[in-house]
Order: structure tokens, then sequence, then C-alpha cells
């Protein structure tokens, strides 16, 4: 032992483990695979891959909806830099439900967010819709059905009439699962998937080799009447144009936003139950807990996802806890903290708008 040793002993304990951070920029496709013989063969249920080259490397074809999915996802300027595939079984005593096959690849690698499938089938899209809504992740879906924009029974219909808020539709009349298929589902998230959640309207955004259309107004209302999307030439520029609506009238920012931020708040907390030695059942624990619902809430104002302070000064969101002495003889044996609350209010955005004017002489 070197003599300063004796007399000043110094030991630093690292602490730099934090809880995990829950992606919100990943996107999934999921795709079905022939038990008897898969191709490409992987063991895994989700891969990642980073580019088309290692796509091809892998043995997915150039016309194989897999490659076409991704070419539209990193086709966007930017784009987020890596796409997940996720493997269905299917063919021979090897099929399995949309359902188990998700929930397996959830289990498997839930690093993902927004994910799409290669299926268009109807009652496919249906089930993915009930499982997505159950999952907390967000549904993409593309769709030529003329329905879509002229009738009923289809999956715009569905997804608004169950008030769903984890699937979004953009309908597209190419959309038909071929070698010409924009996969809007993919090319729409390969865009906005760049953006923190929250700080972008996935409206008025103009997508990298995505052919636009023309509705007429009677199909314009019918879609938007439907809560869906769709993309077309306005004022010379190719657009996402309805809402940016998931199929309850939700816009996807909010959605994507709020799962953020409350994905963000339990990590904040969580590090500081596991960092420190502990947080006592005092006012200045309670205060510590309180502190890091803050600074989610902050985070989430400076991405855009909440309001600013107003003209004052005053933050768009407030804090309350109950004080210790307040909290149940029962909640303080069983280490609980009651009714940690908050208030806060989305910055919103800009959709539309109307000006009028008077000139005169």
């Amino acid at each position: 032992m070197a003599l300063i040793d004796e007399y000043v002993q110094v030991t630093i304990t690292r602490q730099t483990a934090v809880a995990s951070v829950a992606s919100f920029d990943n996107m999934l496709i999921a795709a079905e695979f022939l038990k008897a013989s898969i191709t490409p063969s992987f063991d895994e249920r989700v891969r990642v891959y980073d580019s088309l080259s290692e796509l091809a490397t892998a043995g997915f074809g150039t016309s194989s909806a897999v490659y076409l999915a991704a070419t539209a996802f990193f086709s966007q300027n930017p784009n987020p830099g890596k796409i997940y595939v996720g493997r269905k079984l299917t063919g021979g005593d090897g099929s399995e439900t949309w359902d188990a096959a998700l929930t397996a690849m959830k289990e498997e690698n839930n690093e993902w967010y927004v994910f799409s499938i290669d299926s268009r089938g109807l009652v496919d899209l249906e089930d993915v819709a009930d499982w997505s809504e159950s999952n907390k992740k967000l549904f993409s879906i593309t769709d030529d059905d003329p329905n879509i924009i002229g009738g009923t029974g289809d999956i715009a219909e569905y997804i608004n009439t169950q008030n769903y808020d984890r699937s979004f539709l953009m309908f597209h009349p190419d959309a038909d699962a071929g070698v010409d298929d924009p996969y809007m589902n993919f090319a729409w998230p390969g865009l906005m998937l760049t953006y923190d959640p929250g700080s972008a309207n996935w409206l008025h955004k103009t997508l990298r080799a995505v052919s636009a259309y023309n509705l007429t107004s009677a199909e314009r209302s019918t879609i938007e009447g439907k809560k869906g999307n769709y993309y077309s030439t306005i004022a010379g520029l190719d657009k996402t144009l309805g809402d940016a609506t998931v199929g309850s009238g939700e816009y996807i920012d909010i959605i994507r936003g709020t799962d953020w931020l409350e994905a963000r708040i339990q990590e904040l907390v969580y590090t500081a139950l596991g960092q420190l030695a502990k947080i006592p059942f005092t006012d200045q624990g309670i205060g510590i807990v309180v502190s890091q619902v803050e600074a989610a809430l902050q985070e989430a104002v400076e991405v855009g996802l909440l309001a600013p302070p107003d003209i004052e000064g005053n933050p768009s969101y407030n804090v309350t806890a109950p004080l210790a002495a307040d909290v149940s003889i029962t909640d303080k044996a069983n280490r609980f903290l009651p009714d940690v609350k908050f208030t806060a209010t989305y910055a919103g955005a800009i959709n539309r708008t109307e000006i009028r004017g008077t000139i005169s002489v």
C-alpha cells in the first residue's frame, strides 16, 4: 500500500447503468416464411438489416415483398438506417396465426415500434389491427381496396369503427403487393421515424419513390370520413394528406409521442430507484420521484411534444404528489407511493388554416 493510501483512501463506484431506453424509431416487416424450406434461412424470429445489399446477400429476391418494402423504407432521406424482419411460419403443420407470430417476434426482440405485414387480406389486416391495439405497437397499413374511397367493408372503416389508436391507413391505388407497389406503409414511417417522437407532424410530407395520385372530392371526403390518409399533388407538390391520423381520429404524432413519454417517465423514475441506495419515504424522497417525472416532461417540451412555457414563463406541465404525512400507513408499510399526478399541454400542430383579408383603395 502506498503511504498516501494510509491517509487518504478513495473508492469510486461507477453508476453508469440506467434503465434501458425504449426505442420508438425502429420498424419491422412481419413476413410469411414456408416452414418446410425457410428462405432466406435463419433461426431467429427477428433479424436486423442495415441495407438493401444485406437483404440481397441474405437471399431475399428483388421482387420479394420484404425486399420491396425495405426499398421503400431505405429510399427515404433521411431514414432510420436499419429495418427489422420478422418470421411468420406458414405451410403444412407449421402454420401459425398472425397473433401467435407477432407475439413470438415481440417476445424475442422488442426493439421495434412501428410495423407492417406482407399480407393485404382484409381478415389478416383486421386480426393484426386487433393485436396491435393490445400490444402498444403502431400498425402501418396501405391498401388499394376501392371501398376505402367509395364504399364500405374495408380496413379503413374497420379501424375507424373500432376506434383504434394503433393502426393507421394510407390508401394508394397501386398497393396490390406487386412489383409496382410503392409500399407506402414503409415509405411514410421510413421518413417520419427519423424525427424525435412527437416532434413532427406526419401531414404535408413528400416521400421518395412514391407516385402521387388524384382523388375526386367525394373520394377524399369518404377516406377522410374514415380517418384514412392519402398521397396527392397539392400546389404542385406531392404530399401526404388527410389529417395524418390513426383509425380513432387521433394524430399519429400524438400517439407515438405519448407512448414515448410514458416509457421515458418509467425509465427515469426506475433509474433513480435502481441507482440510489434507497429513496426514503419522506418528503425529500417523494421529491426525488417528482423531479424525475418533471425531467421527462421537460424533455417532452424540448422535442416539441408538449407546449413551451407561456408568456409569463409558467411551464406547460405540473406535477403533484402527496406529503409523506398524508400517505396511509398501509401504503408506507408496502413501500408504495400513490397519487403522483401530472397535467400537461400538447404543443399540437396546425393542419389547416383560414385567412381572411380586406383590400381597399
